[in-house]
């Protein structure tokens, strides 16, 4: 199993101080299709784990957050965010997720019944 870092915000040292073996880090302004990202994607096999400083390198809606761990548990790999302290390799990890993923499948509801104004 390998770590493999990514950001977009140049914590480099702080991703090689974690134990990532490889770290792939996006220009200060990253382009809309973030090629580092994909990369570093391409380059991790089964077990590996896609360390970042924070949840946020990913992106900025939990969504967008979500589809990538769904798209890494579907190539029996794992997510390990710093900041929040979140490990999908550990129970507790898995379970903060499914927290998240959970509000996920809320939100449309949600927006609905605001525009509906019921409650």
């Amino acid at each position: 199993m390998t770590d493999f870092g990514y950001t977009a915000h140049g914590e480099v040292k702080r991703l090689r101080a974690a134990g990532c073996a490889q770290v792939f880090a996006e220009a200060p302004e990253p382009p809309r299709l973030r090629p580092e990202f994909m990369a570093c994607l391409a380059a991790m096999d089964r077990g590996d784990t896609l360390v970042v400083p924070s949840l946020v390198e990913i992106s900025r809606t939990v969504r967008a957050i979500m589809d990538v761990v769904e798209w890494l548990e579907r190539h029996d790999q794992y997510l390990r965010s710093l900041d929040e302290e979140i490990d999908t390799n550990k129970s507790q990890g898995r379970l903060q997720l499914g927290s998240m993923a959970a509000m996920v499948r809320a939100e449309p509801e949600e927006g609905r019944r605001e525009r509906d104004g019921s409650e």
